[in-house]
Order: structure tokens, then C-alpha cells, then sequence
């Protein structure tokens, strides 16, 4: 610093020293970033509507599917084959009555009831299959079926059949 001129070395000691900026912010967000933000919350909330929907789509089965096994409990603790067709029976005829008209269901019985059950699965397990002990033979004083195969066939239709066409409120 010797080496400059006494004027230039006072000049120099008389400036202030530089006026930095404040540092950017990122407050207030350009445009972009609240398109980002727009699509980002419609997008989770898209996801969660799904989720909802598909939750409340299921609520239904699940409630029978509890309902049902139910039943089984109380036939395994009492091993009453009559009991568990009757409250079989009236399982099938309260779903079927959620999801089909009255007039349609509440008076079936026999091979027409069978029949019914075999349209809400699409299938003939009720009129061929291990189905058909709900029928008339569920009116037998002892009736002869195999109950656990029964079971896994309401199980079945369960799953298959009972929240289709469900008109419940919500769904």
C-alpha cells in the first residue's frame, strides 16, 4: 500500500464498504410453484377419493363375511347341521334382500330359492352342488350335509355376489 499515492490511499479508506442484496426468498412462490402445488393437492386428493370409494365398495362384504363367520362359530360350538341351515338361510335371504327387489326374493323357497342363489353367483353350486341341503332338506328334523364345504360355498358367493348390485346408501 506504500507504493500508492497518499490521495488514493485516503480515497480508498473513505469508502463504505459494499451494500450486499438481501438474500433471495423463496416467499412469495412465482407461478409455477402453485401450479405445482394445485396438482400435487388434486392428486392426493384424487388418491384418497379412491381409497374411500374403494373402502366403502368392500364395507359391505366385509360386514357379511363377519356376519357369516358368525354363524360358523355358533354351529362349531353347538354342532347344530339344522341351526346352521336355517341361519344359513336367512343370511342369504337378508343379503339377497339388499340387493335384489323384495317381490323378486321374500317368498322363494325350495328349487326356486336354490335358483336364485345359483343367478347371484353365476354359477349352479346351489342347485347341483353341496348347495342344494338349503333347500328342502334344511326343513329335515336331521338334516345330512357337509357343513364345511357348505360354508366355504357361502363364503364363496359371498365374495362373488353380495355387494354387486348393492343400492345401500353410499355406494
Amino acid at each position: 500500500m506504500s507504493a500508492l499515492n497518499p490521495q488514493l490511499a485516503q480515497a480508498l479508506s473513505d469508502l463504505k464498504p459494499l451494500h450486499e442484496p438481501p438474500p433471495i426468498s423463496w416467499w412469495p412462490l412465482s407461478p409455477g410453484w402453485w401450479v405445482l402445488a394445485m396438482l400435487i393437492i388434486g392428486v392426493v386428493a384424487f388418491c384418497v377419493w379412491c381409497l374411500l370409494r374403494f373402502w366403502r365398495r368392500y364395507q359391505y362384504q366385509r360386514h357379511l363375511l363377519t356376519e357369516l363367520n358368525q354363524i360358523w362359530q355358533h354351529y362349531q360350538q353347538h354342532q347344530q347341521t339344522s341351526t346352521y341351515l336355517h341361519h344359513a338361510n336367512q343370511y342369504l335371504k337378508r343379503t339377497l334382500l339388499q340387493t335384489q327387489p323384495r317381490a323378486n326374493i321374500a317368498s322363494l323357497c325350495g328349487q326356486q330359492w336354490l335358483q336364485a342363489l345359483d343367478q347371484a353367483s353365476q354359477s349352479n353350486a346351489f342347485t347341483e352342488g353341496v348347495g342344494q341341503t338349503l333347500g328342502a332338506m334344511s326343513y329335515q328334523p336331521n338334516p345330512h350335509c357337509n357343513t364345511e364345504l357348505l360354508h366355504a360355498l357361502l363364503i364363496n358367493w359371498t365374495k362373488k355376489a353380495s355387494w354387486l348390485n348393492y343400492t345401500g346408501p353410499g355406494y
